[in-house]
């Protein structure tokens, strides 16, 4: 099942990490896709998402060249239509990057709807999407601090993908 942690860093910087996803040992599976959305509360916060995997140990995992991932943002002003795509190639059609990866949110999105593909390769591990919040501006209260926290997103969409 999918875990979450939460930590915040000197009551500054709030980190949400999320399991959206693990691989088997047979790598005979049918890779699948995993998503999770970051709610991103106020343009008073800037976030960046990270996505990578680790092995069944907790360390580093051998990644392969077929996991990708996306993101498709909402800005505030747009309701919860999606915009496009952020990763394009020079063409400006929908394109992936491979894991592992950061991306820093631009400020006036209010969601980000993150796409992981899993691959079956016989490497066992878990997949995370992390989100890193901290204030975008200064003299953000303590206080005001704290409730922008409070309510930052991170959730599974759909199911917790295994793939054996």
């Amino acid at each position: 099942m999918s875990c979450h942690a939460e930590k915040t860093c000197g009551d500054r910087v709030l980190t949400k990490t999320l399991a959206v996803g693990e691989t088997g040992i047979y790598g005979v599976g049918i890779p699948d896709t995993a998503h999770a959305r970051v709610g991103i509360p106020s343009v008073l916060l800037h976030v960046t998402i990270c996505v990578f995997a680790r092995n069944q140990n907790g360390g580093a995992r051998v990644y392969n060249a077929s996991e990708k991932w996306q993101i498709t943002p909402q800005a505030i002003f747009n309701g919860d239509q999606p915009l496009t795509p952020v990763f394009v190639n020079s063409s400006d059609v929908a394109t992936t990057r491979s894991l592992p990866d950061s991306y820093e949110v631009e400020t006036g999105i209010k969601a980000c709807d993150v796409s992981v593909l899993i691959a079956a390769d016989g490497i066992r591990g878990k997949f995370y999407v992390q989100a890193i919040f901290e204030p975008a501006v200064g003299g953000i209260s303590d206080k005001e601090l704290a409730d922008l926290f409070s309510r930052c997103e991170l959730n599974l969409l759909g199911k917790y993908v295994v793939v054996s």
